[in-house]
């Protein structure tokens, strides 16, 4: 359903989600740590990688694969936002 409505925004404003939610929500809200670009949040120091594991079973613990999915813009919709805690908490000048 939020993937649907991701496209939706997309296709209405002819502006990848993404950038379409950072420019009319984000920013204009003052939460500017927040976004859905990793590489900005790497440069900033406020990025904290998951994990998951590949090939994992009962009897092999797999391997343990740092991830970050930078080419599913078509999920953008359903998640994938990164926000510091103050941002989330207090996003304009507090």
């Amino acid at each position: 359903m939020f993937n649907i409505v991701g496209n939706l925004v997309t296709q209405v404003s002819k502006t990848p989600f993404k950038q379409f939610v950072n420019a009319n929500l984000f920013n204009a809200i003052g939460m500017n740590a927040t976004s859905y670009d990793y590489k900005s949040a790497i440069a900033a120091g406020t990025f904290a990688e998951g994990i998951w594991r590949t090939g994992e079973s009962l009897t092999n613990p797999g391997k343990v694969v740092a991830t970050w999915p930078d080419s599913i813009d078509a999920a953008a919709g359903a998640g994938g936002v990164i926000s510091t805690a103050k941002d989330a908490v207090c996003p304009q000048p507090c």
